[in-house]
């Protein structure tokens, strides 16, 4: 965003030399793909030139393979896109502009230093409240991101009442679009756009066939990569108090690779204090253990299985390979629309359309009519977990030292020291407490024997309650 390069993303990366493997000749028919171009249900214009179709070609001829696993990242993060683009009364359209800008790759970085799945500047993102620091780079947070481009992106086309200028004015800066205007003395992007530079120019048609690619794909034979759906069947939450990755790892078994996948703007894998709270996206069969160990009260009843209605009915529940999810096949009792059906079982549209391929979102299905969805095989609680296991460390009583040790010197704020049986001697935290600052406060500690003996790690928080055996 506000920079002077062109789509970066998909310059080095998806017009670069092709992946390994070769890849099975597939042939364009440029006529017809002009006329369906044309044709195209677009919030712009859907002109044809040669750059629609330069894109075109690498999308739907020399790049399959990448385009593929492009395709299978939609299902990450267009059901948030979607969410925030309804509230805001904003074209569903534009949750695929982040194609355009990053590939949809959240950590991309162009040469000049924009991130993120929407390409902010260092110097612009805290604009839109965004925050860089040593522990955060917002730019790369889906929910925060989001939100201030779709805030720029309003704001321009109420100032421009055109999405050619508002996109141009997202990717060249409202300062460059007015110039151009003017010199043009217009505001019809098709004369405005001479006097923009050549990578805004082209920023409008590589929309046009990011929109083309993503509403036709399937009519050029090809098949997204999908994720596993751990990374697309989530729920974020809002964490109110510092906590690591390792911690929530250990609290719902999700490996750290997969939670900074979808965490990706926290830097040291911890996620700091910040005022207001800060997002946490994990996979939804896990939230609620992640909520009971936080002690926030549940959002409802997690196990739960998809919602019935007098219109369909649910005829087989078929687990994945992987056990953690099941494929659920429903069929329609009465003609209902696809929009409804999304709306009642709280599903993306974009996800219900991908697992039924054959559906428009503005369909409206027949009696008799199969559709599937995915839902959680179970939903994981505290108590399956194990950091539940390891919190038990002992079930012997504790009880607080009669007498002082040294290791209690003006610690009353910290928490209590305890005597277990025999010789034990165990802390408990007063608040969430980072394991180096205990240390720091108490340096007599052996650390490799707390480390060792409560199976916690450097950069782990200690909780409220939680004994930690300290001998």
């Amino acid at each position: 965003m506000f920079r002077f390069t062109h789509v970066v993303i998909l310059l080095t990366i998806l017009f670069s030399a092709p992946l390994r493997g070769a890849e099975p000749p597939y042939e364009l028919d440029f006529d017809e793909l002009q006329l369906a171009v044309e044709q195209l249900d677009c919030i712009v214009e859907p002109n044809y030139d040669e750059i629609v179709e330069s894109y075109l070609n690498r999308y739907l001829k020399s790049s399959r393979k990448y385009t593929a696993k492009m395709l299978g990242r939609a299902s990450i993060y267009f059901p948030i896109f979607e969410a925030y683009l309804q509230s805001a009364g904003l074209p569903d359209d534009l949750k695929y502009l982040p194609i355009v800008e990053s590939a949809l790759n959240p950590t991309g970085t162009s040469r000049v230093g924009a991130q993120g799945l929407w390409q902010f500047m260092p110097s612009t993102a805290p604009e839109f409240g965004m925050v860089l620091n040593t522990e955060v780079d917002e730019r790369m947070d889906t929910h925060l991101a989001t939100m201030g481009a779709l805030k720029y992106l309003q704001k321009s086309y109420e100032r421009y009442e055109s999405w050619e200028l508002a996109l141009a004015s997202y990717n060249a800066g409202p300062g460059r679009v007015n110039r151009a205007i003017r010199r043009a003395r217009s505001t019809k992007f098709s004369r405005v756009k001479r006097y923009l530079p050549r990578e805004t120019r082209n920023y409008v048609p590589a929309f046009i066939a990011a929109t083309f690619l993503m509403k036709k794909y399937a009519e050029y034979d090809l098949e997204p990569q999908e994720p596993e759906l751990d990374l697309v069947l989530t729920e974020t939450m809002v964490i109110t108090e510092p906590i690591s990755f390792a911690q929530i790892n250990r609290v719902t078994g999700i490996s750290i690779p997969i939670i900074k996948r979808l965490n990706p703007s926290y830097i040291h894998n911890c996620i700091p204090f910040k005022d207001g709270g800060a997002y946490l996206i994990l996979p939804k069969r896990v939230v609620p253990a992640m909520l009971e160990y936080l002690d926030i009260r549940s959002i409802g009843d997690q196990n739960k299985s998809p919602k019935s209605s007098d219109k369909w009915t649910i005829v087989r529940e078929t687990p994945t390979l992987s056990g953690k999810y099941k494929r659920v096949q429903m069929i329609t009792n009465t003609p209902v629309s696809t929009s409804e059906i999304a709306s009642a079982l709280e599903v993306s549209p974009f996800l219900l359309s991908k697992w039924n391929p054959s559906w428009r979102l503005e369909d409206t299905l027949q009696l008799q009519t199969v559709f599937y969805q995915f839902e959680p095989t179970q939903y994981i609680h505290l108590e399956q977990t194990l950091w539940y296991k390891l919190a038990q460390i002992s079930s012997r009583p504790l009880r607080v030292l009669d007498t002082p040790i040294s290791l209690q010197a003006n610690s009353a704020s910290f928490g209590q020291f305890k005597a277990g049986i025999g010789q034990s001697q165990w802390f408990v935290p007063a608040f969430t407490l980072p394991i180096r600052v205990l240390f720091d406060k108490f340096p007599s500690l052996d650390q490799s024997y707390v480390y060792r003996k409560n199976k916690l790690q450097q950069d782990d928080l200690l909780q409220p309650g939680q004994a930690i055996r300290i001998k």
